[in-house]
């Protein structure tokens, strides 16, 4: 399910754009973290990939419920 999208891509500039739910690591220093089933959109021009709104919300959470359990 491929469409044009209105935001481009910003690596390339394309319109190509598929969106689809993946593993997004996050590094914290000497810690790393994989949060799943965070939505991007991958660009099939370029191949690059970016989190969605709904995917950055994601992995704010993710990283907040790390924090805190680092915290106890």
């Amino acid at each position: 399910m491929t469409k044009k999208s209105k935001k481009p891509c910003e690596s390339c500039s394309g319109q190509n754009m598929k969106s689809h739910p993946t593993t997004w690591p996050v590094d914290l220093g000497e810690k790393k973290l994989t949060i799943g089933r965070v939505w991007v959109r991958e660009c099939l021009d370029c191949h690059a990939i970016e989190p969605t709104k709904a995917g950055n919300e994601k992995i704010a959470r993710g990283m907040m419920a790390f924090m805190e359990l680092m915290l106890r």
